[in-house]
């Protein structure tokens, strides 16, 4: 045996809480009991939307161009570069890939996103929800509202 070290766990007293923002240890009980029941909310809801929009890919079989799907794949490739930089060729060579391997995982993914921003638009159109818009958030917005609907109508 080369080193034992002992943990030793703080305290957990008015200090304590203080340094998470609480004024005591129940309202940071409190405060974390929220938290993790608003997280369960959230996954839960994104399962279900997970859920409807599966269904909705499953049951509308659409020729997508092969254009948008490469340029889907292109988009997600081009994020990861900028996102890795110069390590993005020892990431290809540390998961064993090839750029032409890489595009070939991502294609699914392309495909469903390709399709998932077809149908959610068409929705968005139908409900009245879409405007035309360079804006992310306002693009955001329209995805959200439309998801909304979908959910909506799915639980009815």
């Amino acid at each position: 045996m080369i080193d034992v070290k002992e943990t030793v766990l703080p305290e957990t007293d008015h200090d304590f809480a203080k340094k998470f923002g609480q004024d005591s240890m129940d309202k940071l009980t409190k405060a974390i009991e929220k938290s993790i029941s608003d997280e369960k909310k959230l996954r839960s809801r994104q399962e279900l939307e997970n859920k409807v929009l599966d269904e909705l890919i499953k049951d509308n079989k659409m020729e997508i161009p092969e254009s948008l799907i490469e340029q889907e794949i292109s988009l997600r490739i081009q994020g990861l570069e900028q996102k890795l930089g110069p390590a993005y060729n020892k990431y290809l060579e540390n998961i064993g890939k090839k750029p032409e391997d890489l595009r070939h995982n991502y294609r699914e993914l392309a495909e469903k996103t390709v399709k998932t921003g077809i149908i959610l638009g068409e929705i968005a159109r139908r409900e009245g929800i879409y405007k035309h818009t360079h804006n992310k958030e306002e693009e955001k917005e329209i995805i959200r509202k439309t998801i909304d609907k979908l959910v909506e109508y799915a639980t009815k």
